[in-house]
């Protein structure tokens, strides 16, 4: 039998335990955590210290669903008095449960190890509670499990990570790898390497290599080229690794993440054989909430989280995170902590050329794996709101998930020309032409098949739509009666209600005014969201003049409806539509038949110029 640590009892300093202290240990007094150890703190005489945390429960229900875990035991050092209480918890229809299971004194003037087993539990997760009596101290505390020999599986982890002229995030990432797992000595850092892709070519490479950690200056082929890179330089690095984790510069990771991760794949049944890790994404901004963790497309062709904002400060929410099944049709994980078996990267190749945007969605479809996720494997990033660019969101998204479902699920495409025209009438109605202009352009370039993503630079191309962007500028130097950045708040811009049918209609028919003559239309200006695919029907009708303005209230851009624009643009939908029409199953034949070699190593090395 071998003895495998599942997690550490996590207590890191820094901001997030400062100002969040509750994803670590709940109490009215405070923790001090040690400064140089990520797993040690000091506790306040006369004080509760609730473990029961995000950080610092144990996923039972998980880890017997992932792994060959069965029973599970508490390994905690402590110094001081007090009194332990160890718990199960589950959760009700009604409420979280929780219910002691055991209970020790300890009265120690030195470090003094407890360790207790937990009795078998159908709950979803493990906690425990410490009762001082006077100053105590906890360290190197952890969950663990006995698992037998032929049951541990070799892991070696390889992390690829995609840069560009990121330094203020990726260099304090490389640092803490390198400080926090590549330099201690043990197991996981033997078996550890991180390929930085530098996109931006910014990078010193002499100064930041080393200890594991390579550096390799690569064009700017967007994030799907520089993942492909980072998963070519995993399959030929020295030793081959069982896994290659993708992870964004842009993040904030607890190296604890990385520890968990290699836990849970050591010991995965062989259900979980092939199966992705997916780490979830908290705000960068607001580091208890859960934005998302494993995603999806629908069947009606929107992209949707399985599971809804969650304040990991809330032990209810940080069950219910466990219960929520992410096992669903076309699930992927995104590429800011998405960890991946390197045989199922050679059985499925590497990402398709997409430069930005769709290439986890493409890659998941493609694969369609078996997902393990649980809580406190993670990454902090910044949320996505207010960060709209039409040249991303709309001719990026568009054409990528268009060549997306070509590849790997023609049916999805049908439903999808649906969801194109709704886009294209949105942008019509917010008088947005030059987005209605990007849609269009994706949807054109989408038809020119494969040969167009294998030969056209996509930083070229980014380049190019960036010009359609709509410039955003102060509302106080916008000009128009009434503007000015008092008269501005966030519920104006906020979504309207529900409409009546025969609103609806006026609107459909109408085009929210373009087919009216301006007697018909309201005098001054509306407010709508400058980005986004919000659709604020009963502010803006009617209105000829609509101002465009951040979600932050304090930038804005003037609108105002162009009749010849709206026809402009209606002509060629039509004619975009007639020649999908034509060659739809066509070009869906190209891209099928030319799949294979957009994801092959050797496509991508001629690409990449390697």
């Amino acid at each position: 039998m071998q003895k495998v640590k599942l997690s550490n009892i996590l207590l890191e300093s820094g901001p997030r335990m400062d100002f969040h202290p509750d994803l670590y240990a709940r109490s009215a007094s405070p923790i001090i955590p040690d400064k140089d150890s990520s797993f040690a703190a000091q506790l306040m005489p006369y004080a509760k210290y609730d473990f029961g945390t995000y950080f610092n429960t144990c996923s039972c229900a998980k880890y017997k669903k992932y792994t060959y875990a069965e029973k599970f035991f508490l390994h905690l050092e402590l110094k001081g008095s007090g009194e332990v209480r160890f718990e199960t918890v589950s959760r009700t229809s009604l409420s979280t449960v929780r219910t002691m299971v055991g209970r020790v004194e300890f009265e120690n003037e030195e470090f003094d190890v407890i360790e207790f087993e937990f009795p078998e539990t159908s709950d979803i997760l493990l906690a425990f509670e410490i009762v001082t009596y006077k100053t105590c101290h906890i360290k190197n505390s952890y969950y663990f499990t006995h698992v037998a020999d032929e049951e541990v599986s070799p892991v070696r982890l390889s992390v690829a990570m995609t840069t560009f002229n990121n330094e203020k995030y990726v260099i304090p990432n490389i640092q803490l790898f390198k400080r926090e797992l590549l330099s201690l000595g043990d197991e996981i850092a033997r078996s550890l390497t991180v390929h930085v892709v530098d996109n931006g070519r910014s990078l010193d490479v002499e100064g930041l290599s080393g200890g594991g950690v390579f550096i390799h200056p690569n064009p700017n082929v967007g994030g799907s080229g520089g993942f492909a890179r980072g998963m070519i330089e995993s399959i030929h690095q020295k030793v081959k690794p069982t896994h290659v984790l993708l992870m964004d510069d842009d993040v904030s990771v607890s190296p604890e993440s990385i520890r968990r991760t290699y836990a849970l794949l050591s010991i995965r049944r062989e259900a979980y054989i092939d199966a992705f890790v997916s780490g979830a994404m908290l705000k960068l901004e607001k580091p208890n909430m859960q934005f998302e963790d494993v995603a999806y497309v629908r069947e009606d062709a929107l992209y949707d989280r399985v599971k809804p904002d969650l304040d990991m400060e809330d032990i209810s929410d940080v069950v219910l995170n466990e219960t929520i099944d992410v096992e669903k049709r076309n699930a992927y994980c995104a590429w800011w902590y998405c960890c991946i078996p390197m045989n199922v990267i050679e059985e499925n190749g590497l990402p398709l050329p997409l430069f930005v945007r769709c290439d986890d969605v493409e890659y998941g479809m493609r694969c369609q794996p078996t997902i393990m996720a649980m809580g406190g494997i993670c990454v902090w990033h910044s949320a996505f709101g207010g960060r709209f660019k039409a040249s991303i969101d709309l001719y990026q998204y568009t054409r990528n998930f268009m060549i997306a479902t070509a590849s790997v699920d023609p049916a999805l495409q049908n439903i999808f020309i649906k969801r194109f025209w709704d886009n294209i009438q949105l942008e019509l109605k917010k008088f947005n032409y030059d987005s209605a202009d990007l849609l269009l352009d994706a949807f054109e370039d989408y038809l020119r098949g494969p040969k167009f993503i294998e030969e056209v630079s996509g930083e070229d191309t980014v380049k190019r739509n960036s010009t359609k962007n709509e410039k955003l500028i102060p509302l106080s130097k916008i000009g128009f009666p009434g503007v000015s950045d008092a008269a501005i708040s966030l519920e104006e811009i906020a979504e309207d209600g529900g409409r009546t049918i025969l609103e609806r209609l006026v609107d459909y028919a109408t085009f929210n005014g373009h087919r009216l003559p301006n007697v018909m239309l309201k005098d001054g200006f509306a407010v709508v969201p400058a980005g986004g695919f919000s659709y604020p029907a009963k502010r803006m009708r009617m209105h000829r003049v609509l101002l465009a303005v951040d979600s932050d209230g304090k930038l804005g851009s003037l609108r105002t409806m162009d009749r010849t624009r709206f026809r402009q643009i209606m002509k060629r939908y039509k004619r975009c539509l007639g020649a999908y029409r034509t060659k739809r199953d066509a070009v869906i034949a190209e891209y099928a038949a030319a799949a294979k070699h957009l994801r092959s190593e050797g496509f991508w090395k001629r690409y990449l110029g390697m």
